[in-house]
């Protein structure tokens, strides 16, 4: 169940100079096997790119436990990080990761780690 969407920020100005701003990536499904709907706010890797060998690059919280147990944190955390807004259609009903795709994953010879292993074993409707 590692279906994401990952996204690499980059400025291109008018003379073709290429700038990394920063990377965001997101499971699509959350660890119940639930489809993400709605808007999300996804906090950016600043200056990173992102590389397929990371799987697991999520989202960028860059503070110290000690900053993020502060009194004024919840109120300043908006501010601190760059964020890409993405929306997903929202559904009357959760759409759930579904264990079909497991046969196509047998069937093509794709790779799967132990990871892949846990979540098939501790998710529901899968």
């Amino acid at each position: 169940m590692k279906t994401r969407l990952s996204f690499n920020l980059n400025l291109l100005t008018k003379e073709g100079t290429h700038l990394t701003l920063g990377c965001v990536s997101m499971n699509l499904f959350d660890e119940k096997g639930r489809f993400r709907n709605g808007l999300r706010e996804l906090n950016v890797w600043p200056f990173y790119e992102l590389d397929e060998r990371l799987g697991c690059m999520k989202e960028y919280n860059g503070m110290t436990v000690e900053q993020t147990q502060a009194k004024e944190f919840i109120r300043t955390i908006d501010s601190l990080f760059t964020k890409l807004v993405v929306e997903f259609e929202s559904f009357i009903t959760p759409l759930y990761y579904s264990s079909r795709d497991e046969k196509r994953i047998e069937y093509y010879q794709l790779s799967t780690n132990t990871e892949d292993a846990w979540d098939k074993k501790n998710l529901i409707n899968v």
